[in-house]
């Protein structure tokens, strides 16, 4: 790797602001340097230190600016991806609840939840898409977990019980995913009587 190359590594990795802050050090030294060799005049020296800030502003703020539009169009064109994406791991979610008590069903329920989680799971958010595939695995061990002790057994219905709420855990997260803003006066409270 050549020195442009590691240099460009560097600026990058840095991101704007640092960038400038280290532009502007580097560019008081020489200043230094050279006003205390008396190579450069006091005014020269403001006008110099004014371009080299404002070429270093505008270059952050064009970084900046670049990288935030980056996200924002990624961030657009995978709205629609993500909405469908988590809808259909809710419905999926709700079929694995269903076939939990179900054996005959639970695998091909959870053959097909596993299968769309290998698909789309990148489109979900963090926290969901990690309840999720703790759902699918949960799902497969709780009738085990159930039959394991006597029906009064203590262990084994607290056990159960974690176990019920790691299934049940996808369903809030998948919804809060991708809450979106209300359309209605109701929802956005202008209806509320307390709001008035």
């Amino acid at each position: 790797m050549n020195i442009f190359s590691k240099t460009r590594k560097v600026i990058v990795e840095l991101g704007p602001f640092p960038l400038l802050m280290l532009v502007v050090l580097i560019a008081l030294v020489i200043l230094a340097i050279l006003f205390s060799l008396e190579l450069i005049e006091s005014k020269s020296l403001i006008g110099f230190l004014g371009v080299i800030v404002g070429g270093g502003l505008a270059s952050s703020t064009s970084l900046l600016i670049a990288k935030e539009n980056r996200r924002g169009q990624l961030a657009i064109a995978s709205l629609d991806k993500r909405l469908e994406t988590h809808q259909e791991a809710y419905r999926l979610w709700r079929k694995i609840r269903g076939a939990v008590y179900h054996p005959e069903s639970l695998g091909d329920v959870l053959k097909e939840a596993n299968e769309f989680w290998e698909s789309h799971c990148l489109y979900l958010d963090p926290d969901s898409r990690a309840a999720f595939i703790e759902c699918i695995f949960r799902a497969h061990t709780h009738q085990d977990i159930l039959s394991g002790g006597g029906p009064h057994d203590e262990e084994t219905m607290e056990s159960a019980k974690e176990s019920w709420e790691v299934i049940t855990k996808p369903g809030e997260l998948l919804a809060k995913g991708v809450e979106l803003p209300g359309l209605g006066e109701k929802e956005l409270g202008f209806g509320d009587k307390k709001s008035a």
